[in-house]
């Protein structure tokens, strides 16, 4: 998938999933991958006014309904994920505007949760953004 579609793709969800957030903004589209074939793509956005405190930065994770598996997203790799989302749904984290490890997990067979993957993201000077994180690919053997 290209980076103009997966981009146009995060910003019309932006519009109808979260409409209470800014479009998608910026060329940047950053992606992460996993050891074990996972890919998450990322851009960042402005924050529209919505009740939200607009000192911290918010992250949302959709996981599409091509994805197998639940999938979580938290900033601790020692204990349980802090926001899990079922395939074909989306949810968001809001956390401190400071250096931060983003720990995003994948429903094993066994039920629990395995890290696929951590992403340092440097959140200062970021306060009342949002980064839309889209789990766009997962390892064959999860579908």
């Amino acid at each position: 998938m290209s980076r103009h579609l997966i981009r146009w793709i995060l910003a019309i969800l932006s519009v109808f999933i979260w409409p209470h957030i800014g479009i998608a903004q910026g060329d940047d589209l950053v992606s992460f991958h996993g050891a074990r074939g996972d890919q998450v793509d990322m851009v960042v956005g402005l924050r529209m006014s919505g009740g939200y405190p607009s000192q911290l930065v918010r992250i949302c994770l959709e996981n599409p309904t091509q994805n197998a598996t639940e999938k979580g997203l938290g900033n601790r790799r020692d204990v349980k994920p802090d926001l899990v989302v079922a395939s074909g749904a989306s949810g968001c984290l809001d956390l401190l505007p400071v250096r931060q490890t983003l720990v995003l997990w994948s429903r094993n067979t066994d039920g629990g949760f395995d890290i696929s993957m951590m992403a340092p993201l440097d959140l200062r000077g970021t306060t009342g953004n949002i980064y839309f994180l889209r789990w766009s690919k997962e390892p064959a053997q999860n579908r």
